[in-house]
């Protein structure tokens, strides 16, 4: 994963790079019901309204597929959430629309690699793993102690079930 945050995907296609970096968030509620909310599930609907027409956020449930953009630089993650879908329309719309969101020149590289906010992924895959790894930790010095106790039938299996789980 690493070594494809740093090298900014250069070793694999558009389309992979898509599928190990989206994000996917299903709005419970209608657009309309959120007001003046602000979330990158929010701005991506209101960028497929502006896009795609107000029919396709009209529903409650709607799936919102995004990257994060690392432009506007010192914007709010919630207005950098570029929707998956302009990636796949014609190449002048899919230009404008970028442009629009972004506020970007005509001269600047609208490629998916130049515009994705590597750090933002970089960050974000860190704080999943340390998360993993101080949950797993804790787990573990706490069952250490339970175990001392008198005969906790619930704890033994869990921690044996663990420990031949790990192995493998």
């Amino acid at each position: 994963w690493l070594d494809v945050l740093y090298s900014h995907g250069n070793d694999i296609t558009d389309k992979e790079l898509v599928e190990l970096i989206s994000e996917r968030r299903t709005m419970s509620r209608m657009l309309s019901d959120y007001g003046e909310q602000k979330s990158t599930s929010i701005s991506t609907a209101k960028r497929l309204a502006e896009f795609l027409g107000d029919d396709v956020v009209k529903d409650k449930g709607l799936c919102c597929r995004f990257v994060i953009a690392n432009v506007p630089r010192g914007a709010p993650i919630t207005e950098r959430a570029i929707p998956l879908t302009i990636f796949q329309s014609d190449q002048s719309v899919r230009n404008y629309y970028l442009r629009k969101w972004l506020h970007l020149s005509i001269t600047e590289s609208l490629d998916l690699r130049d515009i994705l906010d590597w750090n933002y992924y970089i960050d974000r895959l860190n704080s999943c793993v340390q998360k993993i790894v101080y949950t797993y930790s804790v787990v573990f010095q706490y069952l250490q102690y339970l175990l001392l106790l008198p005969y906790f039938p619930f704890v033994v299996d869990y921690y044996l079930i663990m420990s031949v789980y790990l192995r493998y």
